[in-house]
């Protein structure tokens, strides 16, 4: 069962009305198991998405935004290996949907693709540089 709570004064305080059900059958006392999640931050998905698309449009091997993309967290290592019947190994990308990846991770997820930019792409510019670039382009 998932539920939203908030952090309140150092508890966790039902946030919608399903929790608040959920909390007044728990009797006092009781132990529950709670898995902590944060949701993911749609603005920092779409400065992930920024990024993606402004390397897309300076870069000339990728024809399709969805090709580049994919090799982009293959880069990245966000990727499954898969080995063929013939032996050959290949790579799929991994998903980066709200379901499959928490903010944790996203957040190392961008990091991580902040730098291979600044690396392999634009190596003259700092990570702080591209962060205020992309911040920019979502802002517009």
């Amino acid at each position: 069962m998932k539920l939203l709570f908030k952090k309140t004064l150092g508890a966790l305080r039902p946030a919608a009305l399903d929790a608040e059900e959920a909390m007044h059958k728990i009797a006092n006392g009781s132990l529950v198991m709670v898995e902590i999640k944060r949701g993911r931050n749609l603005a920092h998905h779409r400065l992930f998405f920024a990024l993606l698309h402004l390397v897309h449009t300076n870069q000339d091997r990728y024809d399709t935004f969805e090709g580049f993309r994919t090799a982009f967290l293959i880069g990245l290592g966000w990727c499954d290996t898969v080995v063929c019947k013939d032996g050959k190994v290949g790579y799929m990308a991994r998903s980066i949907s709200f379901a499959n990846m928490d903010q944790a991770t996203f957040d190392r997820l961008f990091n991580d693709a902040v730098n291979l930019v600044c690396q392999r792409w634009l190596p003259t510019v700092k990570d702080e540089e591209l962060r205020r670039e992309i911040e920019e382009m979502v802002a517009a």
